[in-house]
């Protein structure tokens, strides 16, 4: 009575708001949570608080509806699979959910980085990634749901089995441990979301999901200490209190997969203008504008103010007061997996990608030659990069041991006029740099002119424009580190306290 209209309630709400989901402009807020796995769950939810667990309880509990022969009796297997057929339901119809979720976070997480991947090396194969390989098979809900629904039959079989053979297992104890794998895999694929690139909540949906659980099932446990243990012939009492339990925990998980979502999404939505929605079909996004979950003239997250000592005393006193990896510095977020990758979703969306990718391929460059000419030992201007994670650039991998071709590939990708990825450089920097490639002044000696500065100079060829390029990319740190999504990266690093190393990279001058 209590529990099924709020359910009601709970998936009407979503529906009406997802019917206008182009208007509201969150067509893809919805489109990444699944809708009909949401509509599938409430159902099965309603079906066991309105059909199931009434007539169950009406049948073999309190025996107030008599069935013929001997499927009335109280102890009759077919209460307890009854029971599984639609609590279980809830349970793997969550995880094939929140799996179709998750995969499609993953892929389009993937299909984000993608776009800067290939342009820094057009040759990159997509098929690298694990969720782009297997996009039809593990991603497909055709594929997937077949082996959830006989995990899901094999469990609904084996509780009236555990529950009613002789010196069989208590009811509640049957529930907590079928029911403690799917909890357990829902448990992992909250683990696997980041919480820097879940721009739609679904990582905080899922861990409410999972403490709502979690509380379910100590609860039956709870149960058969308390009443099953001490006491004797008490399946009819567990199967009254867990049916409580299981009524009031669905309620939870329905509110939290629609209404509490649609206000987390409220909070944060900014409404891009009409034009625009037109533009993009709609309120289609691109892959990069799905990622960073910006529009493209209003920014809730990456604010366009390019004043950087607008910072709050509170922000102030906390870059002045930590230190190590935690201290906020551009080096510092590019260091790790996930401040690298969210720099370069914010550069994509300010339009200047090309910094980062510039930096990518020339440390990379600069890296190889060091090793196999200078002993490892790199002179000049460096950083550190998460390289594990950075595929390799079009230089390295077209030439790779071509350091002359490679140089020759950085500047007609980077530098020259015209060229795919034009770096906004001064005109002097730039004219300093064509002076070295123009074949008339050179005289038709460029390769031999440039090799006649030795592998030490040439390693240091494009310091000076890195130098440039960093200080552009610190103009963009500083609009990027009063953001929330910066707040939540730094917030997953770890909390000791280290002195911070020196570094030498940005106090080196451009060499003339």
């Amino acid at each position: 009575l209590i529990c099924l209209p709020l359910m009601i309630y709970f998936g009407y709400t979503f529906y009406k708001r997802s019917k206008n989901r182009i208007t509201e402009d969150n067509e893809t807020f919805f489109n990444r949570r699944h809708p009909s796995t949401i509509y599938a769950t409430i159902i099965f939810c309603i079906l066991f608080v309105s059909i199931e667990r009434p007539l169950n309880i009406l049948i073999y509990q309190l025996q107030i509806i008599e069935l013929p022969y001997e499927y009335g009796e109280s102890g009759d297997p077919f209460q307890f699979f009854s029971f599984a057929l639609f609590a279980y339901a809830v349970y793997f119809t969550f995880i094939q959910r929140f799996w179709m979720v998750f995969y499609s976070y993953k892929y389009y997480v993937a299909q984000a980085k993608l776009v800067w991947k290939l342009q820094l090396n057009p040759e990159f194969d997509e098929n690298d990634n694990f969720f782009f390989a297997n996009i039809d098979s593990l991603g497909s809900f055709m594929q997937t749901s077949p082996c959830l629904v006989i995990l899901w039959m094999i469990t609904v079989i084996i509780l009236p089995i555990l529950c009613t053979v002789k010196n069989g297992i208590p009811f509640d104890v049957g529930t907590f441990f079928l029911l403690l794998p799917p909890f357990l895999i829902l448990l992992y694929i909250a683990y696997r979301i980041s919480p820097v690139t879940d721009q739609y909540y679904i990582r905080d949906e899922l861990i409410y999901c999972c403490i709502i659980m979690a509380i379910a099932l100590s609860l039956h446990l709870l149960v058969f200490l308390i009443v099953g243990l001490p006491f004797d012939d008490t399946q009819s009492l567990q199967v009254l209190f867990g049916s409580f339990i299981k009524s009031i925990e669905y309620t939870l998980l329905c509110y939290v997969i629609t209404i509490w979502v649609l206000k987390k999404n409220d909070k944060y939505h900014v409404v891009r203008p009409s034009s625009v929605r037109s533009q993009t079909g709609g309120g289609r996004e691109d892959s990069t504008a799905s990622f960073t979950g910006q529009s493209s003239n209003k920014l809730s997250f990456f604010p366009t103010h390019s004043n950087t000592n607008t910072a709050t005393p509170t922000t102030v006193d906390l870059m002045n007061e930590e230190k190590g990896i935690r201290k906020r510095k551009l080096h510092n977020l590019l260091k790790t997996k996930h401040g690298f990758n969210l720099f370069m979703m914010h550069l994509t969306v300010e339009l200047s990608v090309e910094n980062l990718l510039f930096i990518c391929e020339y440390i990379q460059y600069k890296k190889k030659i060091s090793k196999k000419y200078l002993n490892g030992k790199i002179f000049g201007w460096t950083e550190e990069l998460p390289n594990e994670f950075i595929p390799n650039c079009e230089a390295v991998t077209k030439y790779p041991d071509d350091y002359l071709s490679q140089i020759h590939l950085i500047f007609e990708k980077y530098i020259q006029w015209g060229s795919p990825l034009e770096l906004n450089i001064s005109a002097r920097r730039r004219k300093r740099i064509l002076q070295l490639f123009d074949e008339e002044k050179q005289e038709n000696k460029v390769d031999e002119n440039l090799m006649k500065k030795g592998w030490k100079q040439l390693s240091m060829i494009y310091d000076p424009i890195a130098i440039e390029i960093w200080k552009l990319m610190n103009d963009s740190f500083g609009r990027i580190l009063e953001t929330e999504k910066y707040e939540k990266w730094h917030n997953t690093l770890p909390k000791t306290i280290e002195e911070e190393p020196e570094q030498e990279a940005q106090q080196l001058t451009a060499p003339r």
